[in-house]
């Protein structure tokens, strides 16, 4: 049988190991790049891609594997 002492210091723990977890997710998601995985980006055109479209926009770009020549022009501005 388990002692109060030593179910203590498992829901401790499970408690410290949940709290690591979760500061590590929180820590990620912070530093995610929208882009990452968006294989046709360049640095002339990630930035007009983050000033000009929102984060749902971005999602459909990268799911669809739409290029930037598709929506992105020189001259700074969207075409649609």
């Amino acid at each position: 049988m388990i002692t109060k002492k030593e179910l203590r210091a498992r829901v401790l723990l499970i408690v410290v190991c949940l709290a690591v977890g979760l500061y590590c997710l929180y820590t990620m998601d912070k530093s995610y790049d929208p882009l990452a995985r968006y294989p046709y980006t360049t640095d002339e055109n990630r930035e007009i891609l983050l000033k000009y479209f929102d984060s749902d926009d971005i999602d459909y770009l990268v799911n669809q594997h739409i290029s930037p020549d598709t929506t992105v022009t020189t001259n700074d501005s969207i075409m649609y």
